[in-house]
């Protein structure tokens, strides 16, 4: 028979090792599903590209969104006023896109430096009505300009 002490030792050590187990595999998961967010200077910051999955946030330039000639597919430039990025996407894009507007695309760099975003979401405010004019969105473009 065990004793007391021991007994209790055991049970410790077992809670321990499965409490390990499981942060384990919690940081684990965290580490492979983890997705980093960059701004266009930050990027620029940099030597080198990141060559994982990333979400790229930035304003939509005005006057550059390209359609393909056949399909969804196309092109625009996100900017923080700093640095501009060529976004490439061949999906659907969200109803609250349009040039000037706050977006985050995720997705990858090419080997050429151009992003391939495979997921574009659109920002919006917490107020669900039309715009007013010096709106937080103009304040929002003023602020990164700055």
């Amino acid at each position: 028979m065990i004793s007391k002490k021991k007994q209790r030792l055991y049970y410790i050590m077992f809670a321990l090792i499965s409490l390990g187990g499981g942060l384990s595999a919690v940081l684990y998961n965290l580490r492979t599903h983890l997705i980093f967010f960059y701004t266009p200077e930050d990027l620029n910051k940099g030597n080198s590209l990141p060559s994982e999955k990333i979400r790229l946030g930035g304003v939509v330039k005005e006057k550059s969104l390209k359609y393909a000639p056949i399909g969804i597919a196309g092109e625009f430039i996100l900017t923080d006023f700093k640095k501009e990025i060529l976004v490439t996407f061949s999906s659907a894009l969200p109803d609250l896109f349009r040039e000037g507007q706050g977006v985050v695309a995720e997705g990858k760099f090419k080997e050429n430096g151009v992003f391939d975003a495979n997921r574009i979401l659109a920002k919006h405010d917490e107020n669900y009505r039309p715009p007013k004019p010096g709106n937080k969105q103009d304040k929002i473009v003023q602020t990164l300009k700055d």
